[in-house]
């Protein structure tokens, strides 16, 4: 009998700009954005509201314990994301309509030690260094010279690429219950330094990005089973 893992996600993800990069400039947002495709602590979520879709989606592969030494374990992680973010169409007086639209693809890599502190603790040091690409498809239709304001002002039509570097720590608090179903507590948080390559219109994404996070899993080890026949 093999058992299969249900697991049941609750994350609550808050990102914040460093005070050296809170002026409401649209670079500050990009670096939301950004920093929203790359955090792991959201695997697939599609959100709808009145005036924003967005969708995000992460492919992680986890080397699970490499190597273990007394209460020192370390693994490491590849993951490759998608974010999708669009606006409603807003006019813009008095000359046509202006939709936002970005598209983010990134990939990143994050070795990580864990340490045991005792059966239900463990802390967590991680350092992530990845790549993302962000494509501006916002359109804008209708007067021409309007148009050509809005690409010089950096709304429309650019590119950006950027590398990453970005440490974390966290806890995870384990709780084995009597049926053996478990029960998972986790909080981190992390700082994320961003450095543009090669990006369109000069735009300015060197900036620094903190991301803190809190989340529990209730995992039934014994939700169902999959039995397996010997073959004759």
């Amino acid at each position: 009998m093999k058992p299969l893992f249900l697991i049941i996600l609750s994350l609550t993800t808050i990102t914040f700009i460093s005070p050296s990069y809170s002026d409401d400039s649209l670079n500050s947002g990009y670096a939301k954005l950004l920093a929203l495709s790359l955090t792991n602590d959201i695997s697939a979520s599609k959100l709808d509201s009145g005036d924003l879709s967005y969708e995000k989606y992460s492919l992680p592969y986890t080397f699970q314990n490499l190597y273990e030494y007394d209460d020192y374990s370390f693994s490491a992680q590849l993951r490759g994301n998608y974010l999708k973010v669009k606006a409603s169409p807003m006019y813009v007086y008095p000359s046509g309509k202006f939709r936002a639209h970005w598209d983010i693809l990134s990939v990143t890599t994050s070795p990580k030690i864990t340490y045991k502190i005792n059966n239900n603790l463990k802390l967590e040091n991680e350092i992530e260094f990845g790549y993302a690409n962000m494509n501006n498809r916002s359109t804008f239709s209708g007067d021409n010279n309007t148009k050509e304001s809005l690409r010089e002002i950096g709304l429309l039509e650019w590119n950006i690429n950027s590398l990453q570097l970005a440490p974390k720590i966290g806890l995870v608090n384990t709780n084995i219950l009597d049926n053996n179903n478990q029960i998972n507590f986790h909080g981190n948080i992390s700082y994320m330094f961003m450095y543009g390559i090669k990006n369109d219109k000069k735009l300015n994404i060197n900036s620094n990005t903190g991301t803190w996070s809190v989340g529990g899993e209730y995992i039934m080890t014994d939700f169902f089973n999959i039995k397996i026949n010997p073959l004759a």
